[in-house]
């Protein structure tokens, strides 16, 4: 026979003050405290022969350049190395780092951000919602005959309506009250 589980398994409120808070690398202050260490530290990382192997690898297996400073500055925040507000920071100096490395390997590969980003304009969000300017003398508006009934997830078509016998049993009157 099997025992009942319990409501509440879950760890009692405060109970993560109860055990040691250095057994990860992370728990304890980095060893690169600031930005300028944190960047010299990965920059010399990424200049390693094994980690230069690991970047030709991913590069040419398809992996942009974002996945790749991803994933080292991931390892490195892992291991305790720096932070990850100082890891963010270093992402873009890294970047440049990675496609250094790329380009004098001689591997194509691919950055995943806009290399040109678009300039943010009124026509820009004029066009993405689907409202063109017009012409203010043109007059667009179909007659009412030409007016098509707007569809809708619950509207009903008009020969599928309800007889008002029904609708009324629906909603609850009986057959000698009147509407």
């Amino acid at each position: 026979m099997k025992r009942p589980m319990p409501k509440f398994d879950g760890p009692i409120p405060g109970e993560n003050y109860t055990a040691d808070v250095k057994n990860f690398p992370w728990h304890r202050p980095p060893s690169n405290p600031d930005y300028v260490s944190t960047v010299e530290d990965a920059l010399k990382r990424v200049v390693r022969p094994q980690t230069t192997g690991f970047v030709e690898a991913a590069l040419s297996a398809g992996d942009s350049v974002v996945d790749v400073v991803t994933g080292l500055l991931r390892i490195g925040g892992s291991k305790g190395y720096y932070s990850i507000d100082n890891a963010i920071l270093a992402a873009g100096p890294l970047a440049k780092m990675v496609e250094v490395i790329g380009d004098e390997l001689g591997v194509d590969y691919r950055k995943e951000w806009d290399e040109d980003p678009q300039i943010l304009t009124s026509e820009f969000f004029k066009t993405l919602s689907g409202s063109e300017t017009k012409d203010a003398d043109a007059d667009d508006t179909p007659a009412s005959d030409e007016i098509q009934p707007q569809g809708g997830l619950m509207a009903m078509a008009s020969d599928d309506s309800v007889p008002e016998d029904v609708q009324s049993q629906m909603l609850g009157y009986d057959d000698e009250e009147e509407l």
